[in-house]
């Protein structure tokens, strides 16, 4: 089988045209990877700042958790009487509180309820209205341990996690 040299440079012509589309594809695809890569540099940039913002408002919801409870108190060992209501629980604190002079009102506490599951004694979270009073009641922490009752500040769950 011999090929004439027209039939040779015919067939060079169509391997020129087949390499001519063949480079066109690859600058196309060079193309599409440089776009490619600087959406995906784009989108890095983009996760990165998100991130850091993701960060601060982390920082700042701890913040508020720990603003919002550090005038809690949990008090432990408080006797619960059967069917106790929350109004019963903050008269008997209020009972337990003025032994040692301490005035608890209406005005001073934003809560005072049971928490946790009824099964035995149930400790007291107390909401104070403010530092002062929560402060006074940590300074008889010792008298009150003569009733086996212990004040505790109310923390959020990631700082009792950490402790233990």
């Amino acid at each position: 089988m011999t090929l004439t040299l027209e039939e040779i440079l015919g067939a060079i012509k169509e391997n020129n045209s087949e390499i001519k589309n063949m480079n066109t594809n690859i600058v196309k695809i060079g193309t599409a990877l440089e776009h490619a890569l600087k959406e995906l540099n784009d989108l890095k940039i983009k996760n990165e700042k998100l991130q850091k913002q993701v960060n601060i408002h982390e920082t700042e919801i701890n913040f508020l958790r720990r603003e919002v409870k550090k005038n809690n108190l949990v008090l432990f060992n408080v006797t619960e009487k059967e069917n106790e209501a929350e109004g019963d629980t903050l008269s008997c604190i209020r009972e337990l509180f003025q032994r040692f002079e301490i005035n608890i009102n209406e005005d001073n506490v934003n809560e005072c309820h049971r928490i946790g599951k009824k099964s035995g004694t149930r400790p007291v979270l107390l909401a104070l209205t403010n530092s002062k009073l929560k402060k006074k009641i940590l300074e008889k922490r010792e008298d009150l341990k003569t009733l086996k009752i212990s004040p505790e500040g109310s923390i959020v769950k990631e700082e009792r996690v950490a402790e233990f």
